[in-house]
């Protein structure tokens, strides 16, 4: 985490937008991960609970699916001053939703048909 700091400092002080977003974006990628249930088990990919998918289907799926529901105003930032305990505090809170993310999956998975539930697009080039 220190590097990241040290990195994205340098950045800003040298003016240089490409280096402060490619940073700025990979750190917020891992703060984001902190944040996931399936991030905090073996069970990632539901392979030990015969889910395999969910997390494709919770990471990927359900928000493009829904992402018109979603607020994603979350307000203000705010300075963190204990960046370790803030980052363990999101793992252990995330951890605590893991139960749900699994009981709701077979819920999901008898409203969804598959073609739905999972796909293949493509984006980009």
């Amino acid at each position: 985490m220190v590097q990241v700091k040290y990195y994205l400092t340098q950045a800003f002080l040298n003016q240089d937008a490409d280096q402060i977003l490619k940073i700025s974006t990979d750190l917020g990628h891992y703060v984001g991960d902190a944040h996931v249930p399936l991030h905090t088990t073996s069970n990632y990919n539901g392979q030990n609970t015969n889910q395999r998918g969910v997390h494709g289907l919770w990471e990927s799926r359900l928000p493009e699916l829904f992402d018109q529901q979603y607020d994603l105003f979350v307000g203000k930032g705010e300075y963190i001053d204990n960046v370790n305990a803030a980052a363990w505090n999101a793992v252990a809170n995330a951890y605590l939703a893991l139960d749900s993310v699994l009981i709701f999956e077979p819920q999901i998975s008898q409203e969804f048909s598959p073609t739905k539930k999972y796909s293949f697009e493509v984006r980009g080039n």
